[in-house]
């Protein structure tokens, strides 16, 4: 890939990740094409998620990639991957969760998309790896490229989520950003976002874009029941305020 690529930043929020957070940052040293800056976000961690972050900041260094640790007090995802843009003059964003691992060709995924399509965001195929076998077969047989599909389907954009998606710096100032409102994970931020963004350009779904997260939300079923019935009020709220 020898055109001259556009700069890009990953973005990772961290709440009390000490565990996670050294493997996707592990991932990110791994990749064959690296990024120009590493952002993550601590979003009021009490562990040691700062110490482990703040570990890496020579590795990265050494591989002459800017890397930071910032923080942000309003607790939630959306005003954590805010402040992250907002440490940045990246051209494109790239958000990543705490809990995922980057496939060794994921930074390379995201340029040979952006050099050779007109989307302003991309969102990408999700593996569950630590999940029970049959969730872990069918997320690896594109689970959430169908959910996606339905999404569009119902709501006539495509959905972000899953903690793997891309959005051209432009595109994401212009629909302004995540709400800052939304703390609750389970409350879909990155969906109301996708809302707004599909509004300025194509949202697409890129299956080469691969991650391997954790199912630790869902291991436990007493907690499950409730994330995916909260989860499904949330969505028609989305589809109340945005498409109804």
């Amino acid at each position: 890939m020898s055109t001259t690529l556009p700069s890009l930043a990953v973005i990772i929020p961290a709440y009390n990740e000490e565990d996670k957070i050294k493997t996707v940052l592990e991932s990110l040293l791994n990749q064959t094409i690296f990024p120009q800056q590493v952002i993550v976000v601590n979003n009021n961690s009490t562990d040691d998620t700062v110490t482990v972050a703040k570990s890496f900041a020579t590795t990265f260094k050494r591989k002459k990639i800017s890397f930071q640790v910032v923080s942000e007090s309003i607790p939630g995802c959306g005003p954590a991957r805010n402040k992250g843009t907002k440490c940045s003059a990246a051209k494109i964003f790239a958000f990543l969760d705490a809990d995922c691992v980057a496939d060794p060709n994921w930074i390379a995924t995201i340029h040979r998309h952006f050099l050779t399509n007109n989307s302003v965001a991309i969102t990408g195929k999700v593996i569950m790896a630590d999940a029970p076998f049959l969730v872990r077969m069918l997320t690896a047989l594109n689970w959430y490229q169908f959910y996606f599909w339905l999404g569009r389907l119902f709501f006539g954009f495509q959905f972000l989520g899953a903690g793997n998606y891309t959005i051209k710096r432009s595109a994401f100032i212009k629909a302004g950003g995540f709400d800052d409102t939304i703390s609750d994970i389970n409350h879909l931020e990155d969906i109301e976002f996708a809302a707004r963004l599909s509004k300025h350009g194509e949202v697409r779904y890129e299956k080469a874009l691969l991650v391997h997260t954790s199912y630790r939300r869902y291991a436990n079923t007493a907690q499950a029941i409730p994330v995916f019935f909260e989860r499904s009020k949330q969505l028609a709220k989305i589809y109340r305020k945005y498409v109804y």
